[in-house]
Order: structure tokens, then C-alpha cells, then sequence
């Protein structure tokens, strides 16, 4: 009995020891990140590798703060650190990644001396850094998201400003994809209009806009690019009626649209393509017919005629440029097993050697293209969000065990995660993909083992997975292979798919939820430019749908026994978030709680006693019946998608890494000598 107290005694100061390492890393992260003090977060690092140093996760990440903070005060100490976490901390994926990633950009100005190449941050942002850059590199245009419009950077001074002014996400009006013209002058953007898309052009000096080209029959519009001589704009266009996808090139001059290819497959914004500089031939990115769908380069002539596949590897390869002198194509591969970047040589659009390497690691970028001097410029994705556990007492909002982050196979890309009914197994989303936003894959983990699986559906895309109460299979919002959108299952042994519903012209059907006696499903229903807003039952046997309740926010829940809902509305005389819940077979309902946040979301507790609010940056356990709200503060910002575990004390739950932020990185002299 003394041995069995004394190992849990031990057990137990470890484990204390551990929550007091994460609390001092946070602590001395805050001093770094918001409060901007290098030197004392410096201190604070240094003293938490010495007492914490057996706490390897936490030590490495301490390791990689110290290099950022050396780096940051343009110390060479920073090289050192880096290189410790590689000899020291090998056996910790995320920071050793870190480091090799840093020590790569350190030592780029160092051999520029011998290869000539050199590899520089130019920016540090947020999602303004995702947009197009102009060809001379002054400016980035890009979608102001709090209104929907079309805005740039000027990269020289970092000052923003709007270029059109009537964009709003409840009309809906608003732009998210632009090109400025090859002499900067003008910028091409799609424009969502009330009932179809149109192409737009206007000038920087704000004069217009001018409708370019109306998008009737046309669900989706999207600007790549223009051609060389500034008289053509390169589009692809998505046709309603049968989800086909076009390249086209609409006239400057008339607005005219001549289409040039049609695929059955959507070709994504982000996964590139452009003009040759002579404007003779059109380079582009397909995803083939696998499981995820990997993706080559094909080249097609101008005229449409003659396509020509450029690279064809079973690894996912990606178009990112046309080098100006016409003479290289260059595109990131993972063939090498990290996202590396490669050129190869081309002539008259035909391929003229083998690819060559010419720079590893490139992390997750978004390509913004060749400048005029042959300088290349993309957006680095630094940090991103992960899952973690904690145990919690939902009655009195105490916190049991602080969060854990879970091992994820791919750190920064992991969201929504649910537990399975039977509490064996959680859900989440891995975001993959070499360049851009790529694929989302569903992850199953095993709690038992610890064993993860990823389902491999046949689908472009998916989000908003959850559970069926069967726990057989998974719900969520998808696009098929020919791009029809919906709500589907997938078998969560075989992968297969199931279009349970589609959505119509103008129709979104988000967070969809499975009834327990496995007839219907209900989810949020949005059509007609957002009028028609309700929480919506769907028959599977008949097909019939009806309205459960009209007017509400997006966010809502079904209890576990499928008999109550929680949801929210904003009250128009206050402004205020209002929790209500009601029985889903109709009723009055009651008000339980109200926030002066509206971004919030709501998931029932599975014995159906309190509702779980997220409201900013607070997670509220919120009584049904008698008791006071409790908050639980998991002594981290930006709680979102938390699920409670059958046992009723285990809280699944996902957070954006405080770090997160967008970087605008430069490659020059990297081409090969002619």
C-alpha cells in the first residue's frame, strides 16, 4: 500500500508539474506575441528549459520561442536554438519541423554567396496576404472579409483601402477573387450579383466599375489572370445547369466570352493558372480520379486547341508560375515526401527535360506568381489550428484536467472534432494539401489505441462532419466528383458516399444532424440571397422536407434524444445574442441565456440536462431547467466546436494556434542557368 501511494503521489506531482510547465509557455508566450516584449518572454523561455527540460514537448516548443525571439532581435543565437531542437528534441515532429523550416531561411543568405539564390519575408499579415499580387509587386488585391469588397495593400507603406464600396455578406454583394491587369492600372474581380456572378473591372484610381461580363446560367465566376497583351481576361466559369466547368477568354474590349476547354470537374483558385508570356499557350492545374484526388499539369494552346500534359507523377503536383522568360514552368511536388518546389524546361508549351529541385520545404503556401525580374512571390501559412481534450465538471464549470493537444499526424490543420455515440472513436477534420487550402480529410482515432484512420470518400470536398446517432456512418456537407452539392453520409468503414440531398441553384444546406430513428435529417436551410433562413427536417424515405423554424441564427443543435433543440436569434431592440431552446415536435420557446457576442455556437451536453455555448472567446455550460450558467475557462482564447464525451466529462474541442499568421515570401535567382 505505501509503494501504491507513494507511485500515485509521484503520478500525480508530474502531473502538476506539467500543467504548471503549460501555464509559465503561455505565460511567456503572451509576453511575446501581444505584449511585444522579446527580452523578458526571452527570460522566461530560458527558465522554463531549465526546470521543465524532461516535459519534451514543452521544451522543444521553448526552444523554437527562443530561436523566434533571436531571429526577431537579429541575434545569431537564433541558429543555435533551431539546431538544438534538431539534435535534442528530434523526436518532437512540430518543433523539429520549425526548426528545419527557420534554419533553411537562415542559411538561404548565406549560400546566395555560391548558388546565387536568396529567400526573404517581405510581410507579415493575416488573410489580406491571400489575395493576387500586381505584376510590378507594389500592391495586393484582395477581399476585405468584415464587407465583402474588393481593397489593396501597398506593399511599400502597409496601407489598405477599400476599391469598391457596395459589398455586403447579408445582400449578398461581394468579390472574392481579383487580378490586377499586367500594367497595374485596373483590377479584374468577380462580382456575386443578386441573382448570378458577373466579371468586373475598375481602375485603381477607383474609376468604374465597369461590368465586364454577366455570368447568366453562370453559378461561379473566376478571374486567373490576363492575357500578355492586356486584351483578354482568363476565366473559368461554372455552369448551373449541369456543374460544368469552362476556361474561357472574355474580351476587354467587348465583353465577349470564348470558351476555350470544358471539364467536368471545378479547376480551384488557388491551384493555378496562367498565361505563357507570350501569350501563346495556357498552363493549369487538374486533379485526377484518386483517393484523395492527386493533381498534374497539363498546357493548353491558346486557340483551345492541342491540350498537352506537362507533368504527369503519381505524387500531387501543382502549378505555381510561367517564369517570364518563358522557359521554365514552376510547381510544387510532394514526391519527395514534403512540399518541394521544382522547374521544368519548356518550349512551344511542350516539356523539354526532367523536372529539377529547386528549393525543399516550402511549407503551406499560397503562389501570387512571377514579378517582370523573375522574382517569386507566395504566402506562407505559419502555424494553424489543432484538437485538444480537457476533463471538465459541466455543473460547476470546474476545469478537472487542462487541455491536452491530442497526437495529430498533420499539426496546424486539424478542426471539428465529435466524439462517436459510443464515445470509442472522435472525428476530426485534417486539413491537407500541399498549396492552398487542398483537401479535407476525415480522421477517424481510435481512444483505445490511439491507432488514427482517414476515410477516403470520392468527393472534391467536405466539411461540417458529424457522427450519425448509428455511429456507422458520417454526415456532412460535400461536392461530389461532378461538383454537386448537398449533404451526404459516407460509411465510416468503407468510405463510400451517399448524395442524401442536393442543393439547387441559389439553396445552402449547412450543419446537418442525423435524428436518432435514422428517417430524417435537420439542418440549416438558406436560400433566396439569404431570405428564407430555418432550421429544416428532411425525410431520407420520401424526400419531403418542412421548416421547423423559421428566422434563426445558423447555429444550432439537436439533443441527443432528437426531442429538443437549442438555438439563437439576435434580439433587434438589444442587439444581443439570445440561447432559446424548444421541443423540435413544436412549442413555445424558452429563453436560457444572452450575449452580447453573435458569433457563437451551441452543442447539447448527451444527457440533455445543459447546452454548451461558445460566445467569443468564454465557453458557458448553461442549465436547461434550474441552476445558474458556469463558465469554463480552459485557460486558453478561441474555444470552438466543443463536444462533450458520453461519460460527460471529457470535452473534445479545437483552437487556432495563437501564432497563426500569414507570411508574403520572395524567391530570387533561383531559376536555372539557360
Amino acid at each position: 500500500m505505501k509503494i501504491a501511494a507513494a507511485l500515485l503521489l509521484a503520478v500525480l506531482a508530474a502531473g502538476q508539474k506539467n500543467n504548471q510547465a503549460e501555464v509559465q509557455l503561455k505565460a511567456a508566450m503572451h509576453k511575446e506575441l501581444v505584449d511585444g516584449d522579446l527580452k523578458g518572454a526571452l527570460e522566461q523561455y530560458q527558465k522554463i528549459l531549465a526546470s521543465f527540460g524532461s516535459n519534451r514537448a514543452v521544451g522543444a516548443k521553448a526552444l523554437v520561442q527562443i530561436g523566434q525571439c533571436y531571429e526577431k532581435l537579429g541575434k545569431s543565437e537564433a541558429r543555435s536554438a533551431y539546431e538544438r531542437v534538431l539534435r535534442e528534441f528530434a523526436d518532437q515532429p512540430e518543433p523539429a519541423r520549425v526548426a528545419r523550416e527557420r534554419l533553411a531561411a537562415l542559411e538561404q543568405p548565406a549560400k546566395a554567396k555560391e548558388s546565387g539564390m536568396v529567400v526573404r519575408r517581405v510581410l507579415v499579415g493575416r488573410a489580406d496576404l491571400a489575395g493576387s499580387l500586381s505584376p510590378e509587386g507594389s500592391y495586393l488585391s484582395f477581399t476585405d472579409w468584415n464587407t465583402g469588397n474588393l481593397a489593396i495593400r501597398e506593399l511599400a507603406t502597409g496601407q489598405q483601402r477599400p476599391l469598391t464600396k457596395d459589398g455586403a455578406w447579408s445582400s449578398p454583394e461581394y468579390t472574392l477573387y481579383s487580378k490586377p491587369s499586367p500594367d497595374g492600372k485596373q483590377v479584374a474581380y468577380d462580382w456575386q450579383a443578386k441573382d448570378h456572378p458577373e466579371l468586373r473591372l475598375i481602375g485603381l484610381d477607383g474609376s468604374g466599375p465597369r461590368v465586364l461580363y454577366r455570368g447568366e446560367g453562370v453559378s461561379e465566376i473566376v478571374p486567373f489572370g490576363w492575357s500578355p497583351d492586356d486584351r483578354y481576361v482568363l476565366v473559368t466559369l461554372t455552369l448551373k445547369k449541369d456543374k460544368t466547368c469552362q476556361i474561357a477568354l472574355v474580351s476587354v474590349g467587348d465583353g465577349s466570352a470564348r470558351v476555350l476547354r470544358t471539364f467536368d470537374q471545378r479547376i480551384y483558385p488557388q491551384e493555378g493558372m496562367t498565361f505563357s508570356p507570350d501569350g501563346r499557350h495556357i498552363a493549369y492545374t487538374l486533379r485526377m480520379q484518386t483517393d484523395p484526388p492527386q493533381r498534374d499539369i497539363f498546357v493548353l494552346a491558346a486557340d483551345g486547341r492541342g491540350e498537352i500534359p506537362l507533368v504527369q507523377h503519381p505524387a500531387d503536383d501543382q502549378l505555381l508560375g510561367w517564369s517570364p522568360d518563358g522557359k521554365w514552368i514552376l510547381f510544387a511536388s510532394d514526391r519527395s515526401g514534403a512540399t518541394d518546389a521544382w522547374v521544368i524546361p519548356v518550349a512551344d508549351g511542350k516539356p523539354q527535360g526532367p523536372p529539377q529541385l529547386v528549393r525543399k520545404d516550402l511549407g503551406r503556401i499560397w503562389p501570387l506568381g512571377f514579378m517582370r525580374d523573375g522574382a517569386y512571390y507566395y504566402t506562407l501559412l505559419i502555424g494553424g489550428p489543432d484538437v485538444y481534450i480537457a476533463t471538465v465538471d459541466v455543473a460547476t464549470g470546474k476545469v478537472l484536467a487542462p487541455p491536452g493537444l491530442i497526437p495529430q499526424r498533420f499539426l496546424g490543420s486539424n478542426v471539428g472534432p465529435g466524439w462517436s455515440p459510443d464515445g470509442k472513436r472522435l472525428l476530426y477534420i485534417s486539413r491537407r494539401g500541399p498549396v492552398g487550402p487542398a483537401f479535407n480529410i476525415p480522421t477517424i482515432r481510435s481512444m483505445e489505441t490511439g491507432r488514427e484512420r482517414d476515410l477516403s470518400p470520392k468527393l472534391n470536398f467536405l466539411n461540417q462532419a458529424r457522427w450519425s446517432p448509428d455511429g456507422r456512418s458520417i454526415l456532412a456537407i460535400c461536392y461530389d466528383r461532378t461538383d454537386r452539392r448537398g449533404i451526404c453520409r459516407i460509411d465510416a468503414e468503407t468510405s463510400e458516399v451517399t448524395l442524401l440531398v442536393e442543393n439547387k441553384a441559389g439553396e445552402n444546406r449547412l450543419l446537418p444532424k442525423g435524428c436518432p430513428d435514422g428517417k430524417s435529417i435537420i439542418y440549416y436551410y438558406v436560400a433566396g440571397s439569404g431570405k428564407l433562413r430555418s432550421i429544416r427536417m428532411h425525410n431520407l424515405e420520401t424526400g419531403e422536407e418542412k421548416d421547423v423554424l423559421r428566422d434563426v441564427a445558423w447555429r444550432f443543435d439537436l439533443s441527443r434524444d432528437g426531442r429538443q433543440l437549442a438555438f439563437h436569434t439576435e434580439d433587434p431592440a438589444t442587439k444581443e445574442m439570445v440561447l432559446k431552446v424548444m421541443p423540435l415536435a413544436g412549442g413555445e420557446p424558452r429563453e436560457l441565456f444572452r450575449s452580447k457576442e453573435l458569433d457563437v455556437a451551441v452543442a447539447w451536453t448527451p444527457d440533455g440536462r445543459r447546452v454548451l455555448l461558445e460566445s467569443g472567446d468564454s465557453l458557458w455550460s448553461i442549465p436547461v431547467d434550474d441552476g445558474k450558467p458556469q463558465k469554463i475557462d480552459l485557460g486558453m482564447k478561441g474555444v470552438r466546436g466543443a463536444r462533450l464525451h458520453p461519460d460527460g466529462r471529457r470535452l473534445a474541442f479545437w483552437v487556432e494556434d495563437p501564432e497563426w499568421r500569414n507570411e508574403l515570401w520572395v524567391m530570387e535567382h533561383f531559376l536555372p542557368e539557360n
